[in-house]
């Protein structure tokens, strides 16, 4: 019955404090801090990925779009387009469209 008695009880939680104590901060340390942080650093890896596509995708569409560009500034362009306009009965060029020859999809 000594062991049960409050001051045996606070000696020994004393005495092994150094275990304890310790032991109660990793897991908090688990618990609070690293079990999140390694969940969040998987969902970031995952969009990741996803934003890499996006930007490849992106990347193509600004290169066709940077063509385009061009060929609007290209005056012997915008006369092809000037010219497919006069033509009856063909579709007009368009940048969807281009001339080669026949209508041709890009």
């Amino acid at each position: 019955m000594d062991a049960l008695h409050p001051k045996a009880l606070g000696a020994r939680l004393l005495f092994w404090a150094p275990v304890w104590v310790p032991a109660v901060l990793c897991v908090q340390i688990g618990a609070r801090g690293l079990l999140p942080e390694l969940r969040r650093s998987r969902r970031i890896a995952a969009q990741e990925s996803r934003m890499a596509e996006r930007v490849e995708r992106n990347e193509a569409r600004r290169g066709r779009l940077e063509a385009d560009l061009e060929k609007l500034g290209d005056p012997v362009y915008r006369e092809r387009v000037r010219r497919s306009l006069e033509v009856a009965g063909s579709p007009p060029l368009t940048l969807d469209r281009e001339y080669v020859g026949t209508l041709a999809p890009r």
